[in-house]
């Protein structure tokens, strides 16, 4: 029928009656409980707290928690720390090596204002970086080049879709007003912020491709500028479901029309970790969390027991693991409510790798010519920092399939510094075109991004956002990329400091008024 019936509409009233009483009762029940766990955390013992997970995230919560006196064992299942900021050793002619990063290379200064203040804090050097790239649509011969001209011979994609360039423009502007309108800007500094949320703001829940349709751009934009310059920023060549709201942040970061300038260590990202690690109770690298078990002895609530088999009781146990990970651990939780609720929320956030394979693993190697074309070799190896094929996806007729090469010795500040020491081209190439290229005897290396990078959807968004009422109950906390509006090194590492907070440790740079306005921001988004 094309109608309902007065009983069904009672129904549907019940219905949104019992999900509002359960969703307040939620509420409830967690503020209760977050009142109580203030008052018994504030004894006069140092707290002992368990942090699985070596990312940013994990680190950053364990050096603020070890630095405001707790006693802190981080959890690690891999060799080393890091997460997802992977480095590997290059050889070089002369038989020495260079340490470089694969997948956390560089950042946006502007934006990152805590990753810098602790980069300062440490002493550690940094430099800014161009990182142009060059994309190749090798079927139609056309060519873009970021920041530059298309070589003779080549058509110039800058050229043909001028008219779509100003129309993308005319989309940042807009979403650019809205933002600043609902927003803000940084209290501190007043420049930008990738904190500032607004429920108002209706570019939260409109996808940037429905937009840029909306203003005219064609799909072969899309398709052969767009997603060729910001996939290897989400990991995914799947974009058409991120939100618009965050266009602006992207044209700061990375302008089409432009070089992008950003930041990064003069050595690698190794350094930062082991700054972070090194005064821990202790650090476990390679000792996998087997299982959380309640305790229920006075205020020690948590038993972890390792890979290894030993078992040590905490106060409380930070989760800076994958959300899968996450999940599995609060197993041992017990039915207690939170768990249950937790363990729901968490098996649902989705990650790139799920349904898109173009960044789920990469070759290393030195082989240019077999991933670009001979009579491009020379100008992409010592102009760009990502050369990009786009080709028919020929399994999936009517999409795109796309191959990346990050080319980390053209611009890598490591290897420049060892220019004298004269090497191959360090390559890191992604797609499985590229990959299956490669030959097994030139492979140098290997990457997976497996849990690496949540979607940034409209789910997960509401299931960060859902976490905060579950943040230390039971004495249980979750910092990562899935608890905030975004993946990115900051983000990461402030969910930490959150958590650390929450627990009481100290914020470390009060005195920085940008970074500080950036923390509180991030704070209140996860209910800390």
């Amino acid at each position: 029928q094309a109608y309902m019936t007065s009983s069904m509409v009672q129904d549907r009233k019940t219905t949104a009656l019992a999900a509002a009483a359960a969703a307040g009762t939620l509420v409830l029940v967690a503020t209760v409980d977050r009142l109580r766990r203030k008052f018994r955390t504030q004894g006069k013992e140092p707290l002992r707290v368990a942090v699985v997970g070596g990312g940013i995230a994990g680190c950053g919560a364990a050096w603020a928690l070890q630095s405001s006196g707790a006693k802190v064992v981080l959890y690690e299942k891999r060799d080393v720390v890091g997460g997802n900021a992977k480095t590997h050793a290059w050889s070089t002619d002369d038989g020495s090596m260079i340490t470089t990063g694969l997948s956390v290379l560089a950042w946006p200064s502007a934006h990152f204002r805590n990753y810098e203040a602790l980069l300062d804090r440490f002493g550690i050097k940094r430099t800014r970086v161009k990182l142009p790239m060059f994309v190749s649509d090798p079927a139609s011969g056309g060519v873009f080049v970021q920041g530059g001209s298309a070589p003779p011979g080549r058509r110039d994609l800058r050229v043909e879709l001028s008219e779509d360039f100003d129309r993308w423009h005319r989309v940042v502007s807009r979403v650019r007003k809205v933002n600043r309108t609902l927003h803000g800007v940084n209290k501190g500094d007043g420049g930008p912020s990738v904190y500032g949320m607004s429920l108002l703001n209706p570019f939260n829940i409109v996808p940037l491709r429905t937009l840029c349709r909306w203003y005219g751009v064609s799909d072969k934009f899309w398709d052969l500028i767009i997603v060729p310059i910001y996939m290897t920023t989400f990991l995914t060549v799947k974009l058409d479901a991120i939100p618009a709201v965050i266009a602006p942040t992207l044209d700061d970061i990375i302008p089409l029309d432009q070089e992008p300038e950003l930041a990064s260590w003069q050595s690698n990202s190794s350094e930062v970790f082991a700054c972070l690690v090194k005064d821990l109770e202790r650090c476990s690298p390679s000792r996998a969390v087997q299982c959380l078990e309640r305790t229920g002895r006075g205020s020690k609530q948590w038993t972890v027991v390792d890979s290894a088999g030993e078992r040590e009781d905490f106060d409380h146990v930070v989760l800076a693991c994958p959300s899968a990970e996450a999940a599995k651990l609060l197993t041992g939780a017990g039915c207690t409510w939170w768990a249950a609720a937790a363990r729901c929320l968490l098996r649902n956030i989705s990650y790139c790798h799920e349904d898109d394979p173009t960044f789920v693993s990469a070759a290393l190697h030195r082989e240019l010519d077999l991933v670009c074309p001979a009579e491009l070799r020379e100008q992409v190896l010592n102009g760009y920092a990502n050369y990009v094929e786009v080709h028919e996806d020929t399994e999936n007729p009517g999409l795109k399939a796309y191959e990346n090469t990050f080319l980390v010795s053209s611009w890598y500040p490591s290897v420049k510094a060892a220019a004298d020491k004269k090497a191959q081209p360090m390559l890191v190439s992604y797609g499985t075109g590229a990959v299956d290229r490669v030959p097994h005897d030139k492979v140098v290396g290997s990457i997976d991004n497996i849990g690496a990078h949540p979607h940034l959807s409209k789910g997960n968004l509401i299931i960060a956002q859902l976490l905060r009422f579950l943040q230390g109950c039971g004495g249980v906390y979750f910092c990562s990329c899935y608890t905030t509006p975004g993946n990115g090194h900051d983000l990461s590492l402030l969910s930490g400091f959150a958590v650390a907070c929450a627990l009481g440790a100290a914020y470390p740079f009060a005195e920085n008024e940008a970074a500080a306005a950036d923390f509180k921001s991030l704070r209140k988004l996860m209910g800390l």
